[in-house]
């Protein structure tokens, strides 16, 4: 029975050898000749790139595949502490994509004549063929090596909102460039992140935990330690926590750490509690004319905490090694005083207001009566200050003396305007790029020469180091030279004049004076000045007032005083 299955089917084989033979060399011409006419341009069926099958993908696309994972691709720089994350591109890396989708199509000729070679011919890239700039490498590599390395952190103490705090120490890393570079060349990287190690040489602090040990017990002890205040009354004060922290001052040098009382902020707290402790006493009452007191009626002292006493006793405290009780002691404190000045008319009245405003608000006067009695009175008027815009006075003087000597001409151009125009802006309006423009045209040295040949003081100077400068007695001197013709004459006499009474800032001398005024401010940083002279229907005078942190409001308050003394 067996032997005529094995001989049926021998019998089968044979009748159909022919043909089977034939259909195998079909099938295998078939495939040698699918083998030969694969495209050369595309991925063999089984290549991989990346650990994703890539067959029958065009080079072209290939190339691309490569680029973008190329150029996607990062890196983690490690030590033992940080890491840095860059790309592969950053680091001077460059990849041949081209080349990479070549292997992956590579099928040469006599592979092609091998029967089934293009099922197990399976190119396989898993890893990027770098090649990298040396001289972008070195770059990058330097970088790294600094955003790798870390200084050593020193042991340290600090007092915060009352509590000690302490900063363990930490060693430094120290990473090179040759580090960074050796690490790069030892591995090999493909798409996904890759951590590199790279080798580092570790630095100790300068400071070791060790080294504030003392220091920190110290602290320690001054902040758990109970300080009392004893006032004479009885009444106790108790420091909080946090005031005796304030106390201390933790210090580094030469690599030393120490603590120590901080004398500015003990006197502070003394301050800060001497407002609850002091008592104010009764006010003294003074009386004076023209300067001169006349009356007084006396008041008491008051009382305050003895700071420099209590100071010493607070630093020995901390430096005490056991709770303190400190007793405050008082000391007297003058009386406040209430001073009510008044001035009479005359000479004197006017020269005491003058030294008043001088010594006691730092404010530089000068007033002169140009008519009556011809009164004179001064404060500081001698001390050289910044002159803001009034210096626009001494510009407006040489103007004058250029048209006059024919060196300039009222219709010559100037700022896309005419000299007339100009003028009449930096005197109305206080416009400033005349004003610098006429000065550059002068030169600041031959402006001063051209002063001081005028009689102005050397005090008044255009070469300073931050502004222009002038003194009040300066500013009159100019005003008059104006008013009477010396320095300015003619018809631009009267047109200067006509613009200083026509200027647009009038919150200051105008405003305090019932008189026609002829004024020239000036105002820069907190500097206000004004000079005037000032028709009063009791007399002409000048009036110059240079003021520093003042007010408009308080200039126009003197010049109201001035007048009432002049022309009560």
């Amino acid at each position: 029975m067996g032997e005529s299955k094995t001989n049926t089917r021998f019998e089968w084989f044979h009748r159909h050898k022919k043909p089977l033979l034939l259909g195998a060399a079909v099938l295998l011409v078939l495939q040698l000749l699918w083998q030969f006419l694969y495209p050369y341009e595309k991925a063999l069926p089984g290549a991989m790139l990346y650990d994703k099958n890539v067959g029958g993908v065009a080079r072209e696309e290939l190339a691309k595949q490569v680029t973008q994972q190329f150029q996607a691709a990062t890196i983690e720089l490690a030590t033992s502490t940080t890491s840095y994350k860059t790309s592969l591109a950053s680091l001077g890396a460059t990849i041949d994509a081209n080349d990479a989708a070549s292997q992956l199509a590579y099928y040469p000729f006599w592979q092609r004549l091998l029967p089934l070679s293009l099922y197990w011919a399976k190119p396989d890239i898993g890893e990027f063929n770098l090649t990298f700039s040396d001289s972008q490498l070195n770059e990058a590599a330097e970088t790294a090596a600094k955003k790798l390395s870390s200084q050593p952190t020193n042991a340290g103490l600090a007092i915060e909102k009352g509590e000690l705090v302490v900063t363990m120490a930490k060693n430094g890393e120290d990473v090179t460039a040759n580090a960074v570079k050796t690490a790069l060349k030892e591995n090999s990287f493909g798409p996904s992140t890759k951590t590199v190690k790279v080798g580092s040489t570790s630095t100790e602090p300068d400071i070791a935990d060790t080294s504030i040990a003392s220091v920190r017990k110290k602290a320690e002890a001054i902040l758990a330690r109970s300080y009392t205040l004893r006032l004479p009354s009885g009444k106790e004060i108790k420091p909080s926590k946090d005031d005796v922290a304030s106390w201390l001052k933790i210090s580094t040098k030469n690599d030393e750490i120490t603590v120590s009382a901080d004398t500015k902020a003990v006197n502070s707290y003394i301050s800060d509690i001497n407002k609850t402790v002091a008592t104010v006493g009764k006010t003294t009452y003074i009386k004076t004319v023209d300067g001169i007191e006349v009356s007084r009626t006396k008041g008491t002292n008051g009382t305050a905490i003895n700071a420099a006493d209590l100071a010493t006793k607070i630093v020995n405290a901390i430096n005490s090694s056991e709770s303190v009780v400190m007793d405050v002691l008082l000391k007297p404190v003058p009386p406040p005083q209430s001073v009510s000045r008044s001035y009479t008319s005359s000479q004197r009245g006017l020269q005491a207001y003058a030294a008043y405003l001088a010594n006691e608000e730092d404010i530089k006067i000068s007033i002169l009566q140009l008519s009556g009695s011809g009164w004179y009175a001064t404060g500081a008027a001698y001390d050289s200050v910044v002159s803001a815009s009034t210096y626009k006075l001494y510009v407006a003087v040489w103007v004058a003396n250029q048209i006059k000597t024919g060196k300039m001409k009222l219709s010559d151009k100037i700022n896309n305007t005419t000299v007339e125009d100009c003028l009449q802006r930096m005197i109305v309006v206080s416009d400033n790029a005349c004003a610098e423009a006429w000065v550059e045209k002068a030169g600041g040295t031959k402006l001063n020469n051209f002063l001081y040949s005028k009689g102005i003081s050397t005090a008044t100077t255009f070469i300073s180091n931050d502004a222009a400068h002038t003194t009040a007695s300066d500013l009159q001197k100019v005003l008059l030279g104006i008013w009477d013709g010396s320095m300015v004459s003619g018809s631009l006499q009267s047109t200067l004049l006509g613009y200083m009474n026509r200027q647009v800032y009038r919150s200051g001398i105008p405003a305090g004076s019932t008189g026609k005024v002829y004024d020239k401010v000036g105002f820069l940083w907190d500097y206000l000045n004004d000079a005037a002279i000032v028709v009063h229907p009791k007399g002409t005078y000048s009036l110059v007032i240079m003021t520093k942190g003042s007010s408009w409001g308080h200039i126009a308050d003197i010049t109201r005083q001035v007048e009432k003394i002049m022309y009560p």
